[in-house]
């Protein structure tokens, strides 16, 4: 909500009326990756379990650009998984799940929290982490806990990955390259704080209140947007951001009670073309999270499996839409093969926060 954390953000689209099919990660990323076709609802219409299709939808799409010739540079997280996704990619290399790969960006926040007492059992995890081989860093701490935790969780690989990505962001390959970063910087655990240093006690801000939003959410936002716009910078140095299709989404928006429906299904996107310029544009037609692959495979010569014309292409002004929540946002507690859905709505054209364009629906 504060707009100088992107005024650096040239050429984007701010997509104000953009919705997500669903609640939660796990049933979201596939069709962000995968299209229309891997909505969750059509998830469960097809054959395997859910794992395979969730993995497919990635793997549809890598070995879509490598076969049109394009280098893969990849920050996968949940809920793909890499025993699932590497059999059945084409190239795997730079498809990376874990960013222990970022040492120096680790210890980096790690000597920053040394200034704040930690448990014994911090101490020992961390000491461990530091003298350790890379593969057993990630069990030493996985899934933002400690071996030895004295606390659930700690929320430094959340960090670590945005903050390698801004300082890691090259143009080395003599090809073109199509790159997908998944971050959770501003899912909890909260850890950060005003000046974007890790922090355990110091990571709240007045404007959590204001926008009613998790203690230490704001800072968490503000940071994602600082080291996004030093990455678009390091990338206008490198000469590639005018030629760089970029978009920028979140897993949840506003807060879950924001909506008439009472479900977090608004999301932050963000779109910058090829070649565009100038400042932050406004367009208050209706896109949904699955309408982003339809755009980014639209200059293949051999397309994405399933993929339909790009939205920006055949968008008017009228538009209906289904979206839906999900019973938990662990695949654990899915049918093996199919998602558990609930709380079908259809969205009818119209501002999203009126309730007149909202009808239940039976499924």
């Amino acid at each position: 909500n504060d707009s100088k954390y992107l005024q650096n953000f040239d050429g984007f689209i701010n997509f104000s009326n953009a919705l997500s099919t669903s609640t939660h990660t796990l049933n979201t990323m596939a069709s962000i990756i995968g299209g229309e076709y891997y909505t969750a609802n059509n998830i469960n219409l097809m054959e395997g379990t859910l794992n395979d299709k969730i993995n497919q939808a990635y793997a549809n799409t890598f070995n879509a650009f490598s076969s049109n010739g394009f280098e893969i540079a990849a920050n996968i997280t949940y809920p793909a998984e890499a025993k699932f996704l590497y059999p059945l990619l084409d190239k795997k290399d730079n498809i990376i799940f874990n960013a222990t790969k970022y040492e120096q960006y680790y210890l980096k926040q790690f000597s920053i929290a040394y200034n704040f007492k930690f448990a014994f059992g911090d101490l020992i995890s961390i000491g461990l982490f530091k003298f350790s081989i890379y593969n057993l860093r990630s069990k030493i701490y996985k899934n933002d806990k400690w071996m030895f935790k004295s606390r659930s969780a700690v929320g430094v690989s959340n960090i670590a990955d945005i903050y390698a990505f801004k300082n890691k962001i090259s143009n080395k390959s003599n090809k073109p390259t199509f790159k997908f970063f998944h971050f959770n910087i501003t899912h909890n655990p909260y850890t950060l704080d005003s000046k974007c240093n890790f922090s355990y006690k110091n990571y709240g801000n007045i404007n959590d209140n204001i926008y009613r939003i998790s203690t230490g959410h704001y800072n968490s936002q503000k940071c994602a947007f600082k080291w996004l716009n030093e990455a678009f910078s390091n990338m206008k140095k490198l000469g590639v951001y005018d030629n760089t299709e970029i978009f920028v989404t979140a897993d949840h928006g506003a807060k879950w009670d924001s909506l008439p429906i009472k479900l977090n299904l608004h999301i932050p996107l963000l779109y910058k073309p090829f070649f565009s310029n100038g400042q932050i544009k406004e367009d208050n037609r209706l896109i949904m999270n699955y309408d982003i692959a339809s755009i980014f495979c639209d200059n293949l010569k051999n397309v994405c499996p399933h993929k339909k014309e790009n939205i920006l292409k055949r968008l008017n002004d009228y538009r209906e839409v289904i979206v839906f929540g999900v019973l938990s946002w662990q695949i654990n507690k899915q049918l093996p093969n199919a998602f558990l859905l609930e709380n079908f709505y259809k969205f009818k054209y119209g501002n999203i926060y009126d309730a007149n364009n909202w009808e239940a629906m039976q499924y």
